[in-house]
């Protein structure tokens, strides 16, 4: 299967093959499909043997993704690619996390007070369906803002003040989590501890 997506502006590309029966071979390149050039990655089974997931930063321009069967003798019939591009996030890790929320302004949630505040955010990718827990209790000073999460397509699914927020992925995927500040004075330097349930 051979897929081709135009990026407009500096972004985060995730490409996985959940709903597959058989073990799939995935390989995204730069270019068109048909003259495509420089390989960004190439792999089979990252999350198990029919899952492969992959996610990285990508500049403006064509991208190819092709999907293939990885062994001849592989019995299924159902082949599933899923692409998505969001916001350039970095990617985040089970732990502490680091960032400033005076970066960036790339998110307004549905619980934001202050309407295009600045933010940070991580996008974490997970293997399984899970909880992902979110926490900016221990930043010092106190954060004083929101914490939101969206899922594949940008699909906002939580949106609450104060230090501590939580997603249920119902399925393997990434999310997008943001801490935004209120206001201008209230950013700085802040801390997220992420855990998975």
């Amino acid at each position: 299967m051979f897929f081709q997506t135009t990026v407009t502006d500096p972004s985060r590309l995730y490409v996985d093959t959940f709903g597959s029966d058989f073990r799939a071979v995935v390989s995204v390149h730069r270019g068109e499909c048909k003259t495509r050039s420089t390989e960004l990655t190439c792999g089979t089974g990252s999350c198990s043997a029919n899952l492969h997931q992959w996610s990285g930063l990508v500049d403006p321009g064509v991208y190819c993704v092709i999907a293939d069967r990885a062994d001849d003798r592989e019995t299924g019939t159902k082949l599933v690619l899923r692409s998505f591009v969001g916001d350039p996030a970095r990617l985040g890790h089970i732990g502490e996390n680091t960032g400033n929320t005076c970066d960036d302004d790339l998110w307004d949630g549905a619980c934001a007070q202050t309407v295009d505040a600045p933010d940070t955010e991580w996008f974490v990718t997970s293997c399984v369906p899970t909880t992902i827990k979110l926490s900016t209790c221990s930043t010092e000073p106190s954060f004083d803002g929101e914490l939101q999460a969206y899922t594949l397509g940008e699909i906002e699914k939580a949106c609450t003040l104060g230090c501590t927020a939580q997603i249920t992925l119902d399925e393997p995927g990434g999310v997008w989590l943001v801490a935004q500040a209120r206001n201008d004075p209230s950013c700085g330097s802040i801390s997220v501890d992420i855990t998975a349930q």
